[in-house]
């Protein structure tokens, strides 16, 4: 029977179980301990990539271990969605709750992460890349649950170490450095990044060393929970010479996209490092490996990033914002599904349950008005023949704004139909409404940006009224069938006016339960906001638990329910 988690009986579990065992008389074997009954988990998160940003999917993109794991030795995912932007995606995965009932700009301390649930039910937890989870101390790895976590909180150039915004005001603040580049949970650690800082190593070399670091040292017995979430391919793009010249060799793409090429290039080369020492610590047959972006990629001033055939990008809630490539492999994939498209839809809050539900853990939500959102995948993604999934329906988006009055960037998936409700864009964003090429330069390449003329409205079987328009107001709404029309040209809400109003509803009902689980005031003093980084951190001194403010009190309408 799968374990019952309480947060507050961890203590009083780990003791119980140890008592057990002993009175039990249970001597097992490094062979046949927790090694072999729990499964490894291993997330590799590529940053910003596009749908077309990865070798299987794009021939000019340079991906040679993720495409053989992706194509003979995994299933691909074609219908992986989440948030639309980087940080509420994460906190999603972490906590198993939708974006829309996050704070985009720093996790709620109420909620429980996967990697404490795992800590303390006996796995060794690591964490390497891009945090992005708030500044505060209980927010932090070393809080959360990771043994030990190499990290910056945003996005750092890839070259010199630093973050881009932070730098000299950063180094200036100390510990707070230390926090940001360092593995908190020893004070003498030689691997820690921030003691990289002056020496000539880019940030995939630290990753690599890290992860190399991690096997060296595990425990055969233990089960491992391994994320490791490089900020790449996110701006800035900053590249070695060496690293763009197999761009250069193929002569394909301008300097943006060859970058963000060279970017990704890196990631699969994290990709074919965990995959040896996976396998030659004898520890493959028995992981769960999921790869996938954490968004769309965006096709804006950063530019080169491709999210073809999808339309829009990142910020966006167009399938090229949310819709994301990725796949699962490991040997509890069995071969029976190797390179069967998963077609069904998936949920970022889905791995929380997912996981905790193959490693035979229960966790039980403190507060069913706050409860899990997540459902268990693996019977389905370990079925070949499986043609329908547990994941139907979900609503998208995060914290924002739309017509209908939320204070949410929102919409919502059902089937094969889709609802999002966003505001007309303005010339400086319009371009998050495009469609780009397989080789694309952002802004700068236009030549893709018009509505696609290979499909018409009558090849869907639409009625002769529905056009394609590039510029779509979604302020009112708009009605996609995304199964019929993958790259979103048609917006149906007047041809099919009675589904239309039916997601309507399923917004709206959505909107009001997120408004009545979750108050923000506009007075709170928080640790962050949209552009507060390390400057403003330090002078507010958010270091220190006691200034920050707790989380926002969870409203219960018990008599509504």
């Amino acid at each position: 029977m799968p374990r019952s988690f309480f947060p507050q009986q961890f203590l009083a579990r780990s003791t119980f179980l140890i008592y057990t065992i002993v009175c039990l008389g249970i001597h097992a074997t490094q062979e046949d301990s927790k090694e072999t009954q729990r499964p490894h988990i291993v997330y590799l998160l590529a940053d910003d990539a596009g749908w077309a940003g990865v070798g299987y999917q794009n021939p000019f993109i340079i991906t040679p271990r993720l495409d053989n794991l992706a194509r003979n030795h995994g299933r691909i995912l074609k219908s992986f969605f989440t948030a639309e932007w980087c940080a509420p995606s994460r906190m999603s995965f972490h906590t198993g709750r939708y974006p829309t009932f996050l704070d985009s700009f720093g996790a709620y301390k109420r909620h429980a992460f996967l990697s404490e649930i795992l800590q303390a039910e006996g796995y060794s937890t690591h964490f390497i890349g891009k945090w992005h989870m708030g500044y505060e101390v209980y927010n932090l790895p070393s809080a959360r649950g990771f043994d030990t976590s190499v990290f910056h909180f945003v996005n750092a150039d890839h070259i010199s170490l630093r973050d881009p915004i932070c730098r000299e005001e950063c180094e200036a603040t100390g510990a707070r450095c230390k926090d940001l580049y360092g593995r908190q949970n020893k004070e003498d650690d030689e691997h820690a990044l921030h003691n990289f800082l002056d020496i000539n190593i880019s940030t995939p070399e630290i990753h690599r060393i890290e992860i190399n670091r991690i096997f060296r040292e595990r425990k055969a017995e233990q089960p491992m929970y391994l994320l490791v979430w490089p900020a790449y391919p996110h701006v800035p793009h900053s590249v070695t010479r060496e690293w763009l010249k197999p761009y250069h060799q193929q002569g394909i793409g301008g300097p943006h996209f060859r970058r963000i090429g060279a970017l990704t290039t890196k990631v699969d080369e994290l990709c074919g490092l965990l995959e040896d020492l996976l396998r030659a610590h004898t520890m493959w047959e028995n992981t769960l490996f999921i790869y996938s972006s954490d968004n769309g990629g965006p096709s804006d001033v950063f530019a080169g990033h491709t999210n073809f055939p999808h339309r829009g990008s990142k910020n966006s809630l167009y399938n090229g914002g949310i819709n994301v490539h990725g796949f699962v492999s490991g040997g509890l994939i069995p071969t029976a599904t190797h390179g069967i498209p998963y077609e069904n839809h998936i949920y970022m809050p889905d791995w929380f349950t997912t996981i905790l539900s193959l490693t035979n853990i229960t966790f039980t939500a403190p507060d069913p008005f706050d409860p899990i959102h997540g459902v268990d995948l693996y019977s389905s993604l370990t079925n070949p023949s499986e043609h329908k999934g547990p994941r139907e329906e979900f609503p998208i988006g995060s914290n924002g704004y739309n017509a209908l009055g939320c204070d949410i960037l929102v919409g919502y998936i059902k089937g094969e139909w889709k609802i999002i409700f966003e505001q007309p864009p303005t010339e400086q964003y319009q371009f998050r409404h495009w469609w780009t090429g397989i080789i694309s330069d952002g802004i700068r390449d236009t030549s893709h940006t018009d509505c696609p003329l290979e499909v018409t409205a009558k090849d869907l079987g639409y009625p002769a009224n529905v056009t394609c328009e590039k510029r779509l107001n979604c302020s009112e709404g708009c009605l996609f069938n995304i199964k019929k029309d993958i790259r979103e040209m048609f917006d149906v809400k007047h041809a099919y006016r009675k589904i239309f109003d039916h997601m309507e509803i399923k917004v709206k009902n959505h909107c009001a339960l997120v408004k009545q689980l979750i108050s923000i005031p506009n007075t709170v003093k928080k640790c962050e906001s949209h552009h507060l980084y390390c400057t403003r951190v330090a002078k507010a001194g958010c270091a220190q638990p006691q200034e920050c403010t707790p989380d926002p009190m969870v409203k219960h309408n018990r008599s509504s329910t």
